[in-house]
């Protein structure tokens, strides 16, 4: 039985809800930009392949009964949860494993082990996120925007519907523009960060450091995504932005790339989605 959890994060993300101190600037606005050739950036992803899986495998299965096997993992949730380092588990009956899933590194793990002076079992399989290469935000991006709104967890499980809207800026609040042309603040998962690159505002994956989209672009992401008000990065969002709906849109990434990997989908996601950039001279 798979048990899920909030995960928070213990490193705090570098910029992450950040509100630039002058208060009297004038804040740029981006409703539109326009679209580049994503086929070399997929070619390269393609290339570098998925981040392996970071996980230490149980050397052995968990000689007990299911309610032992529980009972074992009661006890971990117990000691992580409180620390805000867990992000689910679960006991397998057949293979007799028992999982945890946390919200740390292998290198944070390790070093909480060893400050508590917990014994790990053989019979215990362990998943880690991997760390965050890129910040929240650049300081160029932090030029642009009053603030950039992440959640305080990593994300180990996602929900499979699928949202999109185009991602603007407007007076330096981001904001997600739905079809209807009607506007939410926007929201995002602690592992999307902004940049600017070649004179555009973009969002960036932050466990690679590769550009995602530009703001002013059509965007899909993954949803429906959890928002609190309670969050330290949502009460700055307040402040900033104003008390309009917020739309959590996790880790979105342009239309464009989503309609590159799947050809078929183009028009179904954005009716109004443009058609391919022609390739470079000579390709």
């Amino acid at each position: 039985m798979r048990q899920l959890l909030p995960i928070l994060m213990l490193l705090p993300a570098a910029c992450a809800g950040d509100v630039p101190p002058d208060a009297g600037k004038e804040w740029p606005t981006i409703l539109e930009a326009e679209t580049p050739d994503y086929r070399p950036l997929l070619a390269e992803a393609e290339q570098k392949g998925a981040l392996p899986v970071a996980r230490r495998q149980a050397t052995q299965g968990f000689d007990g009964t299911d309610e032992q096997a529980q009972a074992e993992l009661d006890r971990w949730i117990k000691r992580l949860q409180p620390l805000g380092a867990l992000g689910g588990g679960g006991t397998g009956t057949l293979d007799k494993s028992i999982h945890l899933d946390v919200a740390l590194t292998e290198e944070d793990w390790d070093a909480l082990i060893a400050k508590k002076g917990w014994e790990v079992e053989d019979y215990l399989t362990i998943s880690f996120v991997h760390p965050l290469v890129a910040p929240a935000a650049t300081q160029a991006a932090l030029d642009m925007v009053r603030v950039m709104p992440n959640e305080p967890n990593r994300t180990f499980f996602q929900l499979e519907a699928l949202g999109s809207g185009r991602l603007i800026l407007r007076d330096g609040c981001l904001r997600v523009m739905a079809e209807d042309g009607s506007e939410s603040l926007a929201f995002f998962h602690a592992e999307t960060g902004l940049d600017v690159r070649d004179g555009h505002l973009v969002t960036v994956d932050r466990l690679t450091g590769r550009m995602t989209g530009r703001i002013g672009e059509h965007f899909s992401y993954a949803a429906p995504n959890a928002f609190k008000e309670e969050w330290e990065a949502a009460l700055q969002l307040r402040a900033a932005c104003g008390t309009d709906e917020v739309v959590n849109v996790g880790n979105p990434e342009a239309s464009e790339i989503f309609y590159l990997r799947y050809p078929m989908a183009r028009g179904s996601i954005d009716p109004v989605a443009p058609e391919a950039p022609p390739p470079p001279p000579g390709n």
